[in-house]
């Protein structure tokens, strides 16, 4: 019985990642994975592998070492594939200079040009107006 919960666990816990990779593929994202967790993991991960590797038995343990290791191998692949620049200081910089830019054409005065022309159309709107 306790052979039956190992291999239940093992496979149910080999598949905490699979939702993240699904993820990261589909969105083309990265923004949100840590990198330094990533690398714990992995590193967690292959120390616990050479350490199973020379145990007799524990099959379900090894199979879950195994897949998680090929998960976080996959995370890590896509998040290399998909990070950007890499120069988030330029990534912040243009980010908000296209926020000023549509701060500041929201907030620009009227030529009065423009606002004669806004009073002309209200008038014509409000002659126009039938009782």
């Amino acid at each position: 019985m306790n052979e039956i919960f190992g291999w239940y666990a093992g496979f149910v816990y080999s598949l905490y990642l699979i939702p993240q990779i699904i993820k990261t593929y589909t969105t083309k994202s990265v923004e949100d994975l840590s990198i330094v967790s990533l690398w714990i993991t992995f590193s967690g991960g292959f120390g616990m592998f050479l350490y199973l590797f020379q145990q007799k038995g524990l099959y379900p343990v090894k199979f879950k070492n195994v897949f998680g290791l090929l998960s976080i191998s996959t995370l890590l692949i896509l998040y290399y594939k998909y990070k950007k620049g890499g120069n988030k200081a330029l990534e912040i910089a243009q980010s908000f200079d296209i926020e000023a830019k549509k701060a500041l054409e929201a907030t620009r005065l009227l030529t009065a040009e423009e606002i004669m022309l806004i009073i002309v159309n209200r008038k014509k709107a409000s002659s126009e107006v039938v009782i």
